[in-house]
């Protein structure tokens, strides 16, 4: 017995070392008092506050680990809040492996906190009672229980645990998100995921982090927007494993796994899969495992492996039937009809779809319907059963339609437009306010320096502050330029155009798809800048891509006002040199605000890269009405571009930190004496990316 005493003082040491702000002493005194009290209540209490206190850092599998204690104490306790909290905290440990043991449990936890008004175990047990829906396939009551732990949320945590608060609200959030994901209704899953991310932006917090780049990868996988889920599972990826959390590196896994599959990469699908899989058997996640299962299932079933997929499919029912799960039960009989019907075993391809069936609309899951109708169709075209095909393709057609029209498609672009705004502005104020700190170490120093030379070392002390002064000089030369050329790129006079023109043609022309695929390269180069805008150097293609997705918004924007040619001249490595960001922009919304919007034939711009002695120049040519005709039609306060000032000043500072020198020049372009345009021409050193 003694040494029993010893090893969980010794294991509770260890455990807790890793806590947030939580000392050791706070979990060795209750494990004391829990030894030292022979009172049934007296060790209950004990129990319950050690499970807050791993509560309060996420740390389930303690939890699950310690609340076993409390299962022989149960019945003999007499204190009914005591009782409640040990019914709530055994239920969440096995509501994966005793679901219905666990809903009974929660439900008498819910009762009592209800009739003695406790908002904290009432914000515990509705989101206890919501990821128990969740598992049950009901995302409609799930969310009913988020949003009232979230209403508990702002009465007991915002005003009694402040801490605990902010974490509390993305962590329904992100539920949120994914119930509605569940539903299809990705406008809703959209703007829940934004609201995680900015509780973690306020709250700095790698773990919310994760959080928000995992819903924003789920939301782009289902609407298969694969370049921005790529990046946002890889983002997730990386705070996962700065986290160490071994659960979200094996999400993160399976949904890497999702995206090689839809990107034909089957063999690396199935590494990630198989790896995911590993950890969930390893933590006994009979749901993560039903999951991944149906995953490893349907890569095979796309290299027409059909007899593995089934065999990965029925395994993946069984898990789910265990946990009475019924959302990985849908998945996998979805894909296991398809495989009946893919080996001609007709009759049981149409049974599993028809059970289905019944499932997919309980659940109201549309896009997996949609595959079972399909399923349906082809199984009676093979019987030559063509009345019953054209049934279930009127189903199959019904529901496309309902899943992502134009206008939820137009919605979900725009948001994207919004929160990618959104997060440059962010940027920008972050930028401002560490422009600010360094003003306020470089004033402190300031100060510090003369004091000391003064009094200490006079001359040598002085000659080292300036020295210093300089440097910091420099730095806030960087974040000055770099925060004016960010404000540059994202021009409200540009801006609310693109906008308005977006407006015009789902108004005014009636073209939601041209207004989407507006919406769609803007939301590109918005995101192409904010990538881009803490970098000195990027590729050439890069430069080109970005170059090319401006001229085309611009070129919808001028009704086709002037054609445009992009050159790389022979000789130009162009995915291994390097240039400075957006360099060529500011130049060619001036070519055409003040030199092609005025021309009366059309207009034509044309942006060279070529290799030039030892470095690249570029050439952005126009034939506009010239610099100096543009001038007298210019009101004077606009005569000074900041954009070229800006590119000065960046060159000046960029001039001091590489090999080689940047120059620029801008001339009218002359023809017989006349102006026929003008020419800005950049040299550049060769810098390698």
């Amino acid at each position: 017995m003694l040494f029993r005493k010893i090893t969980l003082l010794v294991i509770l040491n260890v455990s807790h070392a890793y806590l947030w702000g939580q000392t050791v002493e706070e979990p060795k005194a209750l494990l004391q008092k829990f030894y030292a009290n022979f009172n049934p209540n007296a060790r209950g209490e004990a129990l319950v506050q050690l499970c807050d206190v791993f509560s309060a850092v996420n740390q389930s599998d303690s939890i699950r680990k310690y609340i076993q204690w409390g299962v022989p104490l149960l019945p003999t306790i007499s204190d009914d809040e005591t009782k409640a909290w040990l019914e709530h905290y055994l239920a969440a440990s096995i509501v994966r492996t005793l679901p219905d043991s666990s809903l009974r449990l929660q439900t008498r936890s819910l009762q009592y906190f209800t009739k003695t008004n406790d908002t904290k175990g009432l914000l515990k047990v509705n989101h206890a009672l919501g990821i128990y829906q969740s598992y049950h396939g009901k995302p409609a009551k799930e969310r009913a229980y988020y949003f009232e732990a979230l209403k508990h949320n702002e009465l007991y945590n915002k005003t009694r645990e402040p801490k605990r608060y902010a974490r509390f609200r993305a962590a329904m959030y992100n539920n949120i998100s994914i119930s509605y994901g569940a539903e299809n209704d990705y406008e809703k899953s959209l703007e829940a995921i934004h609201e995680v991310e900015k509780v973690a932006r306020e709250s700095q917090s790698d773990e919310l982090h994760y959080l928000a780049a995992q819903g924003y990868g789920n939301i782009y996988s289902k609407t298969k927007q694969l370049d921005k889920c790529e990046f946002y599972y890889r983002e997730a990826l990386m705070y996962a494993e700065k986290l160490n959390r071994i659960p979200y590196i094996a999400v993160c896994l399976s949904n890497l796994g999702t995206y090689y599959t839809f990107t034909n990469q089957y063999d690396e699908a199935l590494k990630m899969n198989k790896r995911a899989l590993d950890i969930a058997y390893q933590m006994k996640d009979y749901l993560g495992a039903s999951n991944r299962l149906n995953n490893l299932g349907s890569i095979e079933s796309m290299r027409n492996h059909y007899k593995e997929a089934e065999g990965y499919f029925l395994q993946s029912i069984d898990y789910a039937d265990k946990l009475k799960a019924k959302r990985p039960r849908l998945n996998a009989m979805s894909n296991l009809a398809r495989i009946y019907l893919q080996l001609d075993r007709i009759p049981e391809a149409q049974k599993t779809a028809q059970e289905a069936i019944i499932l997919a609309e309980e659940l109201n899951d549309r896009e997996v319907l949609s595959k079972l109708y399909n399923t349906l169709t082809k199984s009676y075209e093979k019987q030559n059963d063509f009345a019953k095909a054209l049934v279930y393709q009127r189903q199959k057609a019904k529901m496309q339609d309902s899943i992502l029209n134009e206008k939820s498609l137009s919605k979900i672009h725009e948001l994207q437009v919004k929160y990618e705004t959104e997060r440059k502005e962010y940027e920008i104020r972050e930028l401002n306010r560490q422009n600010q700190i360094q003003a306020l170490e470089l004033q402190e120093r300031n100060l510090w320096f003369a004091l000391s030379g003064v009094t200490l070392f006079g001359l040598v002390l002085l000659t080292a502050f300036y020295a210093r002064h300089q440097i910091l000089k420099k730095q806030n030369q960087v974040l000055d330029i770099n925060q004016k050329l960010l404000r540059t790129q994202i021009n409200p006079h540009f801006f609310f155009n693109v906008l308005s023109s977006i407006q015009t043609y789902l108004l005014e022309k009636k073209e939601p798809m041209q207004a989407v695929s507006y919406l769609s390269k803007f939301a590109k180069l918005m995101r192409s800048v904010l990538e881009t805008s803490r970098v000195e150097f990027i590729a050439i293609t890069e430069e080109v891509s970005m170059v090319q997705n401006y001229l085309e918004i611009q070129k919808i924007r001028f009704g086709n006002q002037f054609d445009y040619e992009i050159r790389l001249e022979e000789g130009v490595l162009a995915e291994e040199w390097g240039v400075p960001p957006m360099l060529a922009q500011p130049f060619l919304e001036n070519a055409l605000e003040h030199g092609i919007r005025t021309l009366a034939q059309k207009g034509k711009i044309e942006v060279v890269f070529q290799k030039y002695g030892a470095g690249v120049q570029l050439i952005i040519k126009d034939n506009g009405i010239g610099r100096q005709k543009a001038a007298t039609l210019i009101p004077e306060a606009e005569k000074q571009s900041l954009a070229t000032q800006i590119t000065k000043e960046r060159i000046a500072i960029l001039n001091k930190q590489v090999r080689g020198k940047i120059d620029f020049t801008v001339e009218d372009i002359l023809e017989n004496e006349k102006v026929i345009g003008t020419q800005v021409r950049f040299l550049l050193p060769l810098i390698e990316v």
